[in-house]
């Protein structure tokens, strides 16, 4: 499906609308990317554009029934001494691109979304020198961020959610 093969991508998808997105990464010359590809399995086709900075280790995650796609954080450079505390908002109804941040820059972190409620989670991550615990919370209906913190502090972990009970998973890592 991806033109140009990469490692450490940010992937979400909207199943409604069979769409998936693959964001950022490095490609196989080791050059960070910020190449962005949607594929679209109704037509089979793949549009290709660009997220705003080049990125690696960046997480990604879908509001489903809002038409909303998320891009966050990542490294800069191969070094991971440029962590990156953006986020990139898709809306994909309207075509548009936003952009908020993350409270601290940091790659390797994770996220998941409880569509129901409007909520997306970013955890955990790191960045050169240490990992940390905080769990930042976006809440698209009221445009407002929470903060809460694990008791330690993850990186490289996996998150999932169970949207009906609004239940949130986040396990592994480093």
């Amino acid at each position: 499906i991806m033109q140009v093969p990469r490692l450490y991508i940010g992937v979400a998808s909207i199943d409604e609308l069979g769409l998936s997105f693959f964001g950022g990464g490095i490609t196989t010359g080791m050059i960070t990317t910020n190449l962005l590809e949607i594929y679209n399995a109704s037509t089979d086709s793949l549009l290709v554009g660009n997220l705003s900075q080049a990125r690696y280790q960046l997480t990604a995650s879908s509001l489903p029934k809002q038409g909303l796609v998320f891009f966050a954080g990542g490294f800069a450079d191969l070094s991971m001494s440029i962590p990156s505390d953006l986020i990139e908002i898709f809306y994909v109804h309207l075509n548009i691109w936003t952009t908020s941040t993350l409270s601290t820059p940091r790659g390797y972190l994770t996220s998941t979304s409880i569509s129901s409620r409007c909520l997306v989670y970013f955890m955990g991550g790191r960045n050169i020198s240490y990992g940390f615990s905080n769990v930042e919370i976006y809440n698209v209906n009221t445009n407002t961020w929470k903060t809460f913190y694990m008791s330690k502090q993850v990186f490289a972990g996996s998150a999932t959610s169970l949207d009906k009970n609004g239940i949130v998973f986040f396990t592994g890592g480093v």
